[in-house]
């Protein structure tokens, strides 16, 4: 567990941390500053969740397992907080996350702005909150309909979403990234 759940001012910093060909089992974050980091293979027998955590200039490549960056944890006394913090430091980063180069079991970035990650060109996409305009009433995919609605819960205006290279569904991803670049909803970035 490496959390800070007391003050959204005040994040736990990381700064340079080197993880290659790690392994992730049963962790927790919440309330960390990682920044000018690399993170280059990391495998994970559960999902990773990452709370309200802000990224500056990192980078996650080769072969990454489940990784899901989400808001503060729901039971979270000072959540407002947190979220309104994450706002504001992400309004001072020139780029947060590169994962041009990696390849998912499974991803989720919700609570990241879209516009300030480094995307691949072809499995990772920009949504982006000015062109979902009436988007509830047209019936969806099944990925699409599910990438929306977690964007619905985010704070930002722009949200990646992607289709882990490593996933079994990876052409239904793929399928879905498709309809919603004809819809017009989304982009490469």
């Amino acid at each position: 567990m490496f959390a800070q759940t007391d003050d959204p001012d005040h994040y736990l910093v990381v700064d340079g941390l080197r993880l290659t060909d790690c392994k992730a089992d049963q962790c927790g974050v919440q309330g960390v500053h990682l920044q000018d980091s690399l993170i280059q293979g990391l495998s994970c027998r559960q999902p990773q969740l990452l709370h309200a955590c802000i990224f500056e200039r990192v980078v996650l490549r080769g072969r990454i397992g489940s990784f899901r960056l989400l808001g503060p944890h729901p039971s979270l006394r000072k959540r407002d907080a947190f979220v309104s913090a994450m706002l504001a430091r992400y309004q001072v980063v020139d780029w947060a996350l590169d994962i041009s180069e990696a390849e998912f079991a499974e991803v989720e970035l919700t609570f990241l702005p879209g516009s300030l990650v480094r995307t691949d060109g072809e499995t990772q996409i920009v949504l982006r909150r000015e062109r979902l305009a009436g988007a509830g009433q047209v019936e969806m995919p099944e990925y699409a309909s599910v990438w929306i609605r977690r964007f619905a819960q985010s704070p930002f205006d722009s949200m990646v979403v992607a289709a882990p290279r490593r996933s079994k569904h990876f052409d239904g991803y793929m399928r879905d990234i498709k309809w919603l670049i004809d819809a017009g909803w989304a982009d490469f970035g």
